[in-house]
């Protein structure tokens, strides 16, 4: 049975009945804690649990496709069932994180150090069976994950140190920088208010208040340098002391994407996470058909595709990068 998003469900070699699912929902983001699976099957008779062996820590392979867009993509992914299915009524709910994330997010029984290593270096060693795409990056650094931490917890540390973002996407890891993001084209260009466009944006929103988000995460952060003295990034913010961080990485730390607006558009798997797209944003005004308040750049921080029935469109959230 091919369906327009969820192609197959395995357990092992076992595939799941796709005509008992109700609903599905994958969340992708420029963050180590997706890619996220919801499911939700019409299960009477606890057919996925008891039948198909659906549990706690189950291996799920997922194929996903796009068969009503020519350029659209075609994978396959692991997944982790991350707690046990819950029933409400006749429906039943499965959640599920990407195995290599999963595997990133458990705790070490004893330290783990990197010394002097590159980004590449680091995830040769943690994930070393996966293809890690590395754009704009430079530099290297010392990172180490304590006991009871977790890779994902360093990782994220590392990125923010060289000003970058990590997150895997459809098979691979990717750790780019906010430089690279800001020079990248646009993909596409989504229009707003245009029912001839050839990429429509509907349901537009813009509830973020970027000046408080940044009011919480801005740190002026600090260190002391033997010959300097008290060395800071410069912020107009709290001070933060660190240590063990390059005077150059100071300024790094406070490098981020802020949300814009969120949309809707027709389901599709051309479009992913970090990718840029135009927005042309009309207006109902004669005198000024385009509205230019918002950024007409703007990339992507998580895509959300749902699936129920026969109907499948994607949610995003876009932004841009702090200045």
């Amino acid at each position: 049975m091919e369906s327009l998003f969820i192609q197959e469900i395995k357990n092992e070699s076992q595939p799941l009945p796709l005509a008992l699912l109700v609903s599905a929902t994958l969340i992708e983001s420029v963050k180590l804690n997706t890619p996220k699976l919801i499911l939700k099957f019409a299960d009477q008779d606890n057919d996925i649990t008891d039948t198909f062996g659906v549990a706690c820590n189950v291996e799920l392979k997922v194929t996903f496709g796009d068969v009503s867009v020519e350029d659209g993509d075609s994978y396959i992914d692991q997944f982790v069932v991350v707690s046990p299915p819950k029933k409400s009524g006749d429906i039943l709910l499965v959640e599920a994180l990407q195995k290599d994330v999963y595997e990133l997010k458990m705790y070490l029984n004893q330290p783990l150090f990197f010394v002097d290593s590159s980004p590449k270096q680091i995830f040769s060693k943690l994930v070393p069976s996966k293809k890690v795409n590395i754009v704009g990056v430079s530099g290297r650094g010392t990172f180490h994950i304590n006991n009871g931490t977790t890779p994902s917890q360093m990782l994220a540390q590392m990125a923010k140190e060289l000003a970058a973002i990590v997150f895997y996407c459809r098979g691979e890891f990717f750790v780019i920088s906010y430089d690279q993001l800001k020079r990248q084209a646009k993909s596409l260009t989504y229009e707003y208010n245009n029912p001839r466009a050839e990429n429509i944006i509907s349901a537009l929103a813009t509830p973020f208040s970027n000046n408080l988000i940044e009011r919480k995460i801005v740190k002026d952060y600090q260190l002391w340098d033997e010959n300097l003295g008290v060395v800071a990034g410069g912020s107009d913010a709290r001070k933060h002391s660190l240590v063990n961080v390059g005077q150059d990485r100071l300024k790094n730390l406070n490098t981020m994407l802020l949300p814009v607006m969120t949309g809707q558009c027709v389901g599709t798997t051309s479009i992913k996470p970090a990718m840029t797209l135009g927005f042309l944003l009309h207006r109902f005004n004669n005198e000024r058909l385009i509205n230019e308040s918002l950024p007409d750049e703007q990339i992507i921080m998580e895509l959300t595709h749902h699936q129920q029935g026969f109907k499948y469109i994607c949610q995003m959230t876009t932004g841009t990068v702090n200045e």
